[in-house]
């Protein structure tokens, strides 16, 4: 008896990014759970999307008027205080 024809997968070896635990993954694939996970994961409702938050924008610039009527440009940038 002959074989026709041979299949060959390459597979890896992956652990969970849930429960840690290894499983393995077809190369090239970018699943990052087990299968059964994968289910629970599926089951969990949709996050709603927020809107923006109130307050300053970033990178914009706003003339300051304090200093007898002439403007001073002020970039406010994000970051730490």
């Amino acid at each position: 008896m002959e074989i026709d024809h041979c299949e060959v997968i390459q597979l890896e070896l992956k652990y969970c990014e849930r429960c840690g635990g290894l499983w393995m993954r077809e190369c090239g694939s970018e699943n990052r759970y087990c299968g059964l996970c994968a289910l629970q994961i599926a089951e969990y409702p949709t996050p709603r999307r927020r809107g923006p938050k109130p307050g300053l924008s970033r990178n914009r610039k706003y003339e300051v008027n304090s200093d007898g009527g002439r403007g001073t440009a002020v970039c406010c940038e994000g970051g730490t205080a």
